[in-house]
């Protein structure tokens, strides 16, 4: 595929990613729509602000929250006078926003903070923020794919716009590496969609949630920005149970698609304390072997995959051999186990993203070894999914999931 870029320079691609913002030129060039909503009363006016040193606290974040308005300053690390500042728009006689000027912001500081204007000595970097809640309909077309805010938008309560953006890199990236090295078949990448849409509807539907409920308590006294965040809005309880990668299985409350937990272990050959997100690090799959009824398939995945595969054999209490297996773990206080339910012998298989792919006691040998060659073995790839795209099937897959393994609303409408 030939790239030409905006200087006149061009190269060749066998795959492109569109990471180019919520104005994506590469989305609007697919054709791909982003449909949703403005919400154009809801604005803020943001900006590095400049404030005379000693005046506020830089060990926190300042908010001034009055029926008129608000303000807030977040000091900028690195600096001695620098802050972050966002504040509601000033505004005309008519009601009209005003744009953004140095001026503006001295006043509003003053009507909201009680200080003088003349604190705030400087402004740069000066924009207009307003809710927008929108996300694209496909994340893929043909040998081009779109990510992070190029798909996504949505209200900033919670702060999940970065950390959405990233698990879509990360979710992609793997994948995309897994078809350029020839270890996957094309078809992988369109679990890329089959799995993350759904997760941008979510995150669409409880940031427009959380926003609505921070604007109703910061009317009341004591209310302020902490009430955007709940657990829910650090993500970490999202996975991809619904997924084609997901295999039926699982123990007590980790199920095949849920993040991988981790827990505290040790080195099986130096007793050195280590975790579990230590071993899961870098780009390889991981397999976790619990009991010893699981080392023969440990020793099949090794050899059938090499560096791409990364086998771990997981020591019980008071069960370290004098010689343990090369990288083994001892789960000295039964911690591992208790993360992932699993009692017995059982396989673990880890994405490169940290997610589960498939949870099998020691009888599902097969299993385990048929999925990995799904993850890194492209004949394999192509049997599974029939050798075509499968974007309609997996649509209609999310539709028919169990509700407690589908993520919501947006997700229900956009899949339909």
């Amino acid at each position: 595929m030939a790239v030409a870029f905006a200087d006149g320079s061009g190269t060749d691609a066998r795959y492109v990613v569109g990471c180019d913002g919520a104005h994506s030129r590469v989305r609007k060039l697919l054709g791909v729509t982003f449909d949703g909503e403005t919400e154009a009363e809801q604005q803020m006016v943001c900006g590095d602000v400049e404030i005379t040193p000693g005046v506020l606290d830089r060990d926190v974040w300042h908010q001034w929250f009055d029926e008129d308005g608000a303000v807030m300053l977040c000091p900028i690390p690195g600096t001695r006078t620098g802050w972050w500042y966002q504040s509601g728009p000033e505004r005309d006689a008519e009601g009209r926003a005003l744009a953004p000027s140095l001026e503006g912001f001295r006043r509003l500081f003053a009507r909201h903070t009680r200080l003088p204007a003349g604190h705030l000595t400087g402004a740069a970097l000066l924009s207009t923020y307003r809710v927008n809640v929108r996300m694209a309909d496909r994340y893929r077309v043909g040998r081009v794919l779109l990510a992070g805010d190029a798909t996504h938008v949505h209200a900033i309560a919670g702060g999940l716009g970065m950390n959405t953006g990233i698990q879509d890199a990360f979710n992609l990236g793997w994948k995309l590496a897994q078809v350029l090295r020839g270890r996957a078949g094309d078809e992988l990448l369109d679990t890329y969609e089959e799995e993350r849409l759904p997760v941008a509807a979510w995150t669409l539907d409880l940031t427009s949630e959380r926003l609505r409920a921070t604007l109703e308590a910061i009317r009341k006294p004591g209310g302020g920005l902490d009430t955007a965040v709940t657990p829910s809005t650090t993500g970490l309880d999202r996975g991809y149970r619904w997924s084609s990668l997901a295999r039926p299985g699982g123990h007590g409350g980790v199920r095949s698609g849920d993040r991988a937990p981790d827990a505290p272990c040790a080195d099986a050959g130096t007793g050195a304390p280590t975790r579990l997100f230590r071993v899961l690090a870098g780009p390889h799959i991981t397999v976790l072997g619990f009991g010893p009824g699981t080392e023969h398939t440990l020793r099949e995945a090794a050899a059938a995959h090499g560096d791409t595969v990364r086998t771990v054999r997981v020591y019980d209490a008071g069960n370290t051999p004098e010689a343990p297996l090369p990288g083994a773990l001892h789960d000295r206080d039964g911690h591992a186990r208790t993360a992932y339910g699993v009692a017995g012998d059982t396989v673990v298989v880890i994405r490169p993203d940290n997610h589960v792919g498939l949870i099998s006691d020691a009888d599902g040998h097969g299993a385990a070894l048929r999925y990995l060659d799904v993850l890194d073995g492209a004949r394999e790839a192509d049997r599974m999914w029939g050798g075509g795209r499968h974007g309609g099937r997996h649509r209609q897959r999310l539709i028919e999931c169990p509700d407690g393994d589908r993520p919501g609303g947006h997700a229900a409408r956009s899949v339909a």
